[in-house]
């Protein structure tokens, strides 16, 4: 049947080839395929390790990122477990702390029922009539030594207006007549405020003209200015000898006296402006706005950084 076919090729198709090209071209027909076989197999091997390289290496990369976050929670849990310390410490100290103030208060309570005691028993005594007064006047001026006015020495922490008001309540208590008066103001200025008052003395005839002299000199605009300054911009020094309480006291109490008039929160945000950003941060996230809870704050940190 091949036979056949051969006959029906066409005679300018067939050509006749010698036995010694014949294998010549067997030969070159092998090596290229030898050659292409070769190069497909290196070209799939090359592949196939391209694919295995990019295998590896994600899996490295997998690995080294689950390690990383592995040691990444072993500290965080390290942290944690610090925080979680040192918040129980702080809570320990804190409980003493509260105990303290609030042993402070009572005892502070028992101090103030008993001056106010005192202070009953005196107006009781002063009410008893001019006519007591008049048969045995040595008995006032003896109620009167029972109570020491306050004095004032004109001195960077001295605060005018504490003195003022106490002076005030004094005179009240004691019911000086004005040639007692000038003689308890000349008595509880010390220093540089007596030699100030000594120059003022021929214009006072009266206590409002004392309030009237010793603002002028003491609490004018320019020294209220200087506190108003100080209420805004001030910081507290952590080198200083005053702890946070006893430094927000001081500035507190002068500027509760600014003709500014302050409301206790905006008292607050200002005071809290002077310390850490810790201390800010609590007051502006916990809405604090009075001054007794900034103040138990700033004992807390006080505590803490002992």
């Amino acid at each position: 049947m091949v036979s056949d076919k051969l006959k029906e090729v066409d005679p300018k198709y067939v050509f006749s080839v010698a036995p010694e090209d014949a294998d010549k071209i067997r030969e070159n027909v092998r090596s290229m395929i030898d050659q292409l076989e070769s190069v497909v197999d290196s070209r799939v091997e090359e592949q196939v390790q391209i694919a295995l390289n990019k295998v590896n290496g994600m899996a490295e990369d997998a690995w080294s990122t689950s390690k990383m976050m592995l040691e990444q929670n072993k500290n965080i849990l390290r942290q944690l477990e610090l925080l979680n310390e040192r918040y129980t410490e702080m809570r320990k100290q804190q409980n003493g702390l509260l105990d303290k103030i609030e042993s402070l208060k009572n005892e502070s309570e028992k101090d103030a029922d008993e001056l106010m005691a005192s202070v009953g028993d005196l107006e009781t005594r002063m009410r008893l009539g001019s006519r007591e007064r008049s048969v045995a006047p040595e008995n006032h001026m003896q109620a009167s030594a029972k109570l020491k006015p306050p004095t004032f020495k004109a001195e960077a922490k001295d605060k005018p207006m504490k003195y003022f008001r106490a002076l005030q309540r004094y005179v009240t208590a004691v019911n000086s007549e004005y040639e007692h008066v000038t003689c308890v103001i000349a008595a509880s200025l010390e220093g540089n405020a007596s030699t100030w008052y000594d120059a003022v003395e021929s214009r006072i005839n009266s206590f409002a003209d004392f309030e009237r002299e010793f603002k002028n000199r003491y609490w004018n605009e320019s020294v209220q200015a200087e506190w108003g300054r100080k209420v805004e911009f001030g910081k507290y020094d952590i080198s200083s000898k005053w702890s946070r309480v006893e430094y927000a006291s001081y500035i507190w109490d002068f500027a509760k006296e600014l003709d500014i008039n302050y409301t206790e929160p905006q008292l607050v945000v200002k005071l809290a402006s002077h310390f850490d950003w810790d201390i800010k941060y609590t007051v502006r996230t916990q809405e604090i706005k009075s001054q007794a809870k900034l103040f138990d704050l700033l004992a807390f940190k006080d505590a803490d950084t002992q």
